[in-house]
């Protein structure tokens, strides 16, 4: 294993700062999970916040924060939509809204999935103090 030197942030406050930052939001998108009001507060820091990170390599990450949580968000929506137009039609008049129910339920299955993979892969740039592609 190899050791490696002093980390850049040790002697730079500001940078030091952002990648602190940095992990705070990407913990808040992972709590998201379980709540729906850390999304809220990790894209107002994301968008407050942003200036603090610029020409940094956490500049990327919060750029990768802000892109999942509006096509999150977006999938989300449609999601919800297909899965209340589904159960109406379901429950409405017989059974012709089960198939857009179960596609409902499958989209907001695999937006969650995809949440969690951009956050985990975030998580793993930030720790190696790379920028996320």
């Amino acid at each position: 294993m190899s050791s490696q030197g002093p980390f850049p942030e040790t002697s730079d406050p500001a940078l030091a700062y952002a990648r602190q930052l940095t992990l705070v939001v990407y913990v808040l998108h992972a709590v998201t999970s379980v709540t729906i009001i850390s999304v809220f507060v990790a894209i107002f820091i994301n968008y407050s916040r942003h200036d603090r990170t610029r020409g940094t390599i956490y500049e990327s990450h919060f750029d990768w924060q802000i892109s999942t949580f509006w096509y999150s968000f977006v999938y989300f929506i449609v999601g919800v939509s297909l899965l209340a137009w589904g159960a109406v039609a379901w429950f409405g008049r017989g059974h012709g809204g089960v198939g857009i129910f179960i596609t409902g339920l499958l989209l907001l299955f695999v937006n969650w999935c995809w949440h969690l993979y951009r956050v985990i892969r975030g998580l793993m740039q930030w720790n190696d103090r790379r920028p996320v592609p």
